[in-house]
């Protein structure tokens, strides 16, 4: 089987090693800011990114965590949300709900070739702005110049970075959130991150992801103080990172440049190979997906999944939605190949052989 990511047999070897050592050490396993190898593993990060880090139990609730601190920031303002036209299933579902709350959301729209969002919002008196950007290499979103009108006190910029790690990080976000998701450049089972240069917003995050957050309730629930009213009937989602994942954040980030440029290689070769009516999205070193340019059902997009499992090979089938609001069953899907360091010349001959061997069963 070609998994669809897979660890280095190095990382593996050292991930053992230092685990066991970890869970020898009984404050290491309450994992958060208890951690040190979760303090550990937010300073490598950190370097990286030049900005401040925390880490998350997901991208989603990296996410979520980041949206609310700018829905407090508005207090008694008017809540003017714009959401990218492209964006995951997950994120769309909170500004759904908000939406049925009584919150007005605005789609920012991409141009006719579909991607690239060139929009410059205009600023409205008394109105507070919350901006969330899906960024795609292939989705080309020009913050800089559709915030140029909003001034920095009446907005709130958050970036799901989750397929585009490490890469083209914009100047004017006050949030990106990434993913360590099973199927993205880092793999920790579990896990996200935010980065910020704001520090309110850090250390108010850092509070939030030991205490949880309830981002479904229909009522005010975060306040300056770090006090936090919960509905006993309702568990706040869990935000914390166990120092266990954390780890295996660390070990992968001590070679990251070697992961990268493994991954560009095959990346490169994928790409070369594969037809060329499908494009590949993101355009970038940390997976290869396969981007289908007619409409298809999910059961069509299923049995096509399965066909790669048959030749042994896994896939992650991904949905974009497409003007969900208006349009909700218009989707544009995604499937991910393998694409990670550990694959050798005869899988990705296997991969290519394949993908071009079904893409012409189903007449794609």
């Amino acid at each position: 089987m070609i998994k669809l990511n897979q660890l280095s047999k190095h990382i593996k070897e050292k991930y053992s090693i230092s685990c066991q050592e970890l869970l020898g050490n009984p404050n290491e396993l309450l994992g958060g800011i208890y951690s040190n190898t979760v303090n550990k593993t937010s300073e490598k990060l950190a370097e990286l990114f030049k900005k401040n880090v925390i880490l998350t139990s997901s991208g989603t609730n990296a996410i979520l965590i980041s949206l609310e601190y700018a829905i407090m920031l508005a207090k008694n303002k008017k809540i003017l949300f714009y959401l990218s036209e492209y964006s995951y299933f997950t994120t769309v579902s909170y500004f759904i709900f908000k939406k049925n709350m009584g919150f007005e959301i605005r789609l920012l729209k991409s141009n006719s070739d579909e991607v690239t969002i060139n929009e410059v919002v205009n600023f409205e008196e008394n109105c507070f702005y919350i901006f969330m950007f899906t960024s795609h290499n292939n989705i080309n979103c020009n913050i800089d110049q559709v915030v140029s009108k909003i001034p920095k006190e009446f907005r709130f910029i958050v970036e799901d970075r989750c397929l585009t790690f490490g890469i083209n990080h914009s100047s004017v976000s006050d949030s990106e959130c990434y993913s360590f998701s099973n199927n993205k450049f880092i793999i920790a089972g579990e896990g996200g991150c935010l980065s910020s240069n704001n520090n309110n917003f850090i250390q108010w995050a850092k509070l939030r992801t030991f205490s949880g957050i309830h981002p479904y309730k229909n009522v005010p629930q975060f306040m300056y103080t770090g006090y936090y009213k919960v509905n006993p009937h309702e568990s706040p989602f869990k935000c914390s990172i166990s120092a266990v994942n954390a780890l295996l954040i660390l070990e992968q980030l001590n070679f990251i440049e070697n992961i990268k440029q493994k991954r560009i290689k095959n990346y490169q070769t994928l790409k070369e190979e594969l037809p060329t009516i499908l494009e590949s999205i993101p355009d970038s070193p940390l997976f290869f997906s396969l981007n289908f340019n007619r409409k298809m059902t999910v059961k069509t997009l299923r049995k096509i999944q399965f066909e790669f499992l048959r030749q042994g090979i896994q896939t992650h089938l991904g949905v974009l939605s497409f003007d969900f609001f208006t349009k909700p069953i218009a989707y544009k899907y995604v499937l991910s190949l393998p694409c990670h360091t550990e694959l050798n010349e005869d899988q990705i001959v296997h991969i290519t052989h394949t993908t071009k061997k079904i893409l012409k069963q189903n007449e794609i």
